[in-house]
């Protein structure tokens, strides 16, 4: 079985606390879907039940820390990495519409500059933009967000 390494153990721990909104160190079903906003997983009530059910090992009809941290570690590189994906786009989504704008991502992107570097200008992430800009209407969607986050 994987290991959490000390930095993912930490990031999962604090998200649990974040959305363990009355403090009782347990998550009930609606916590465990905000939970999965909070990572990045996009899951449907159904979907979130399921997911639920199969956290909650001792039944006892909530997650405990333990619980939630025993299944995190057998997830897949690659879902994490989607997650991740989803997490940042809906961090750079100020507005929360479901779109990157120009400004949003060029905020983003300047905020992640080292200490003398030259952020990018605002023409060349409207630039960037085009490039993956499918459907030509001068922000990015997810999907879109997606190809421009490919290696």
């Amino acid at each position: 079985m994987n290991q959490l390494t000390l930095n993912q153990l930490q990031i999962y721990t604090r998200m649990f606390k974040e959305v363990d909104l009355n403090h009782d160190g347990r998550l009930n079903k609606s916590e465990v879907k905000g939970l999965c906003v909070e990572l990045g997983f996009d899951y449907d009530d159904s979907q979130v039940k399921q997911l639920f059910s199969e956290l909650d090992k001792d039944k006892s009809g909530d997650v405990t820390l333990d619980e939630f941290l025993a299944a995190m570690q057998p997830i897949k590189k690659e879902k994490k990495r989607c997650a991740t994906f989803r997490r940042m786009f809906r961090r750079m989504d100020l507005n929360k519409d479901g779109f990157l704008s120009v400004s949003e991502l060029h905020r983003s992107l300047s905020s992640a500059v080292n200490e003398g570097e030259q952020p990018l200008s605002a023409q060349e992430v409207k630039d960037i933009i085009a490039q993956v800009d499918v459907n030509g209407d001068g922000k990015l969607d997810y999907e879109e967000f997606l190809l421009l986050m490919k290696p």
